[in-house]
């Protein structure tokens, strides 16, 4: 629909266009911001009258995916509040996601086998599926914010990340005992303040 320049040393450019994809199924949504990027193209799906998931369509090209948060599918707007289940599994040249406020939940296998992914940020997310990040062996750590009320079994199995929680531990008593089970680094650092740099 058009071409946004925005301000900044490393940025190149961020550009947006919607398409229907499939009848009444979903629209591609692409934005790139660095010079070097190739545009994650992005497929959504109506979960109910307000919101959508999302899915990535160009997982062996993308290489970074700034999820919007809203969604256009046959002319209505969705919130997007949740990544498919295995909506990203396989993007073998994604190394970094940044999921939108309104995301809520992480779907099964959402990012497994991204083996170059090192960085995420996971918003407002409240829900983590199972294996979400199964042999992201590229990521060095994850930062698991206060939101999350839910994570399921082996989210970083075959993976060797350092895991910063914000909650403290007696705030997670609810999450599955295996959420981390599977990840070559245990170490966990509850009650986190880190703040994650910009790049």
């Amino acid at each position: 629909l058009g071409t946004l320049a925005v301000m900044g040393a490393n940025v190149n450019k961020v550009w947006a266009s919607a398409e229907t994809v499939e009848e009444n199924i979903s629209t591609e949504f692409v934005v790139t911001e660095y010079e070097n990027d190739v545009e994650a193209v992005y497929e959504f799906i109506r979960l109910n009258d307000t919101d959508c998931s999302v899915r990535l369509t160009n997982k062996t090209e993308a290489t970074r995916a700034i999820v919007p948060s809203r969604g256009t599918i046959d002319g209505v707007e969705y919130r997007v509040t949740e990544v498919a289940a295995n909506g990203f599994m396989s993007s073998t040249n994604l190394v970094k996601v940044s999921l939108p406020g309104t995301m809520k939940k992480i779907g099964n296998m959402a990012f497994a086998n991204c083996t170059k992914l090192n960085r995420v940020s996971l918003a407002n997310v409240e829900e983590i599926g199972n294996n979400a990040f199964y042999r992201c062996t590229a990521l060095d750590e994850l930062v698991i914010p206060k939101s999350v009320e839910t994570i399921g079994t082996y989210i970083l199995r075959n993976a060797n990340t350092y895991v910063r929680v914000r909650a403290t531990l007696e705030e997670c008593e609810d999450w599955t005992s295996s959420w981390n089970t599977g990840n070559t680094n245990q170490e966990v650092e509850y009650g986190s303040q880190y703040v994650q740099p910009l790049e």
